[in-house]
């Protein structure tokens, strides 16, 4: 029920121990992940209710369903949770094949931290043009008429760009779409320009 009335410890330590092992699932299934809460009676729910909130910092599907012992609520609680399954399910499936696709280890990161961009941080991984060069990072633009890739003139956003920063781990997903924090960077490593952002398959590519 989220508070117990057995447990006499140290209930904010208790409720930091059950979303840290909430994250620890989250960040690596984001969108495949439901967690969910059934709180039966008037009582304080707080626990629960962090641990749903926790989820949802990853991109999972989270509820909390309060409702009495009464048999229409209890089943209707159920039939929400059944539906985000078969959701689930359908999101894995490949239509042109009708068989289950296999999603790529991915690493989330919470919503809260997208506005925080730390350039010493180690999970930036810089792809550079410049001395020392490790890249060659080129820009492509789709020409519907033309129905063609072209590449313009300017491959950087920033005059002083060099290169680009890209996060490893993963903030955003949609259906088959994994999004990730992408940054301009100079010769000397410091972000230039506005924020941007990549996307990628969520699912690996067979063929």
């Amino acid at each position: 029920d989220g508070a117990p009335s057995d447990f006499n410890g140290n209930q904010v330590m208790s409720k930091y121990e059950s979303c840290n092992r909430i994250a620890s699932l989250a960040r690596r299934f984001g969108s495949r992940l439901t967690v969910g809460g059934f709180c039966v009676g008037k009582g304080k729910f707080s626990t629960l209710e962090e641990m749903v909130k926790t989820a949802e910092e990853y991109n999972c599907k989270g509820f909390l369903m309060k409702a009495s012992l009464r048999v229409e609520d209890v089943s209707s609680a159920f039939c929400q949770m059944s539906t985000l399954i078969t959701d689930t399910k359908t999101t894995m499936t490949d239509f042109k094949t009708n068989s289950q696709r296999t999603y790529r280890d991915l690493i989330r990161e919470p919503k809260s931290a997208i506005r925080v961009y730390v350039e010493a941080e180690k999970e930036w991984k810089i792809y550079s043009n410049f001395l020392p060069r490790n890249a060659n990072v080129v820009r492509t633009l789709f020409d519907r008429k033309g129905y063609q890739w072209v590449y313009p003139e300017r491959t950087f956003e920033s005059d002083r760009a060099v290169g680009i920063a890209v996060r490893d781990y993963i903030f955003g997903e949609g259906r088959e779409r994994a999004v990730r924090r992408v940054r301009e960077v100079n010769s000397k490593g410091q972000f230039v320009g506005r924020p941007l952002v990549g996307k990628e398959t969520l699912f690996f590519v067979v063929g």
